[in-house]
């Protein structure tokens, strides 16, 4: 978002490892919308979180208890947060979390499809060397971008410096934003689409890796 914030995007299932996030880098607050019977829900169901599971949310995000008051905020959404002090013990064992919790969202997009957890692992390998340098491009033409705008987004939620691609617009001056070490990831359901045939060898001479993402035959 401009404001610098961002969102479970309709996923409620990610909201507990992007609250570890948070703390770990220090945000200035957690919002979590709960609901009793969040399906229910007349608005934002798919991002409520269960009222019953809310405490072991806070558990898992490692949010500590802190008094009478603090209990009347958890009962109201609010998440009460420690001072960067206490939060700078935890950096490193949340940002280790994060290596796993990025293979299972990714993982959430592909359920079913076992076969593919190998080449999830190495995708999961390649974003995670561009957590401390490097960006990712997502790319895609026709409804393929759909699924390029989504995992760009996705990525940003777990710090990453993802940005979509038009394919088009690359070939006419977007690409010269793609440096040296930097993850290109295509989408594509034939493996043929055109713009992205000229794009990926473009790509590979600015010395970009590149990922595609590709239906089989």
């Amino acid at each position: 978002r401009e404001d610098g914030s961002v969102s479970a995007g309709g996923m409620r299932e990610l909201v507990p490892w992007m609250g570890r996030l948070g703390t770990a880098f220090d945000v200035d607050g957690l919002f979590v919308e709960v609901h009793d019977d969040p399906d229910a829900s007349k608005c934002d169901a798919a991002t409520q979180w269960p009222l019953s599971r809310f405490s072991a949310l806070l558990d898992t995000i490692g949010v500590p208890r802190k008094s009478a008051s603090h209990e009347q905020q958890e009962r109201s959404g609010a998440a009460w947060l420690p001072p960067p002090a206490w939060q700078a013990g935890r950096v490193s064992k949340a940002c280790t979390a994060v290596e796993q919790q990025l293979g299972e969202a990714l993982a959430l997009q592909l359920e079913g499809a076992t076969q593919l957890r190998p080449a999830i692992d190495s995708l999961c390998a390649d974003l995670l060397e561009r957590r401390q340098s490097g960006a990712v491009y997502c790319s895609a033409v026709g409804k393929s971008q759909a699924s390029a705008m989504h995992l760009s987004a996705l990525l940003k939620s777990v710090g990453l410096r993802a940005h979509f691609l038009d394919a088009t617009n690359a070939m006419h001056g977007d690409l010269g934003a793609v440096k040296p070490g930097d993850l290109l990831i295509v989408f594509s359901k034939s493996g043929e689409t055109s713009e992205l045939l000229q794009l990926v060898p473009a790509a590979q001479a600015a010395r970009c890796r590149v990922v595609g993402v590709v239906c089989e035959g």
